[in-house]
């Protein structure tokens, strides 16, 4: 008896022994991220880690997409959106902390084709030929409703219907050129220097703002975390995380 009740209690401490303490475990952080902003966001969660120890897990897809995933009950930390639109539906669902929401980043939008090519001096040659082209499908791409815009201004977009191949996101797009499933793509720059593709036109930047939003999601466990890695995001001493993936950083400070 006394041998059974010995080996009993030999199994239930090394049980307990191999439970990790509550405050040895890795916190987390969940970021939910547009497509066009996954290298740098993952460059600014591994600074984020450097500094705090915290472990930043990144959810990649269409900004439309991750909106409905919130919306529909998906954990998530933080909500990094390629455009105002979606964090503006997503906030008016109180899916995100109002008071939280920063400017992140500015991009501008270019026309890109595969190997070699020289600029072009306007977009006509979209209309030379019958060359098909890929955009974010608008529904729920921000970079698709950007082209949208601009095509529209341009009084292409009736006319290029037909023509246009719809992705599931930027970097999907920019993926159909490099198959050359496509002949040209209208993505941002930041994605372009992504690729060897060539940018052949670049749409002026005063000709819209393309810009790039961070907030704290309402359900988040950890809003103090979520906050200060916005907060990261936007301090001046980290623009140069910015600038390296080509984005024109927002100022919130003045250290």
């Amino acid at each position: 008896m006394v041998r059974w009740s010995l080996i009993l209690i030999l199994s239930l401490a090394s049980v307990v022994g191999c439970r990790p303490k509550s405050d040895e475990r890795k916190q987390t952080l969940t970021v939910f991220v547009a497509a066009s902003l996954t290298d740098v966001t993952r460059d600014f969660a591994s600074e984020f880690t450097k500094q705090t120890g915290i472990i930043v897990e990144t959810s990649v897809a269409a900004s439309g997409i991750l909106r409905r995933q919130i919306e529909g009950g998906a954990p998530c930390d933080v909500f990094i959106s390629a455009d105002a639109t979606e964090m503006n539906l997503l906030a008016e669902k109180r899916g995100v902390v109002e008071s939280s929401r920063r400017e992140l980043a500015r991009n501008q939008l270019v026309i890109v084709a595969s190997g070699e090519q020289e600029e072009w001096s306007s977009v006509d040659p979209l209309l030379a030929s019958k060359r098909k082209i890929a955009i974010g499908d608008p529904r729920y791409v921000p970079a698709g409703r950007y082209a949208e815009r601009e095509l529209k201004d341009l009084k292409l977009w009736d006319e290029l219907q037909d023509r246009l191949v719809l992705a599931d996101n930027v970097r999907v797009a920019l993926q159909y050129v490099k198959s050359h499933q496509v002949d040209v793509a209208i993505v941002y720059k930041t994605d372009a220097m992504t690729s060897d593709c060539s940018v052949v036109f670049r749409f002026p930047t005063e000709s819209a703002k393309i810009a790039c939003f961070g907030a704290t999601c309402t359900r988040s466990a950890n809003q103090p975390d979520a906050n200060a890695f916005l907060d990261m995001m936007v301090a001046s001493k980290q623009d140069d995380i910015w600038t390296r993936h080509g984005f024109v950083p927002v100022r919130h400070d003045a250290d």
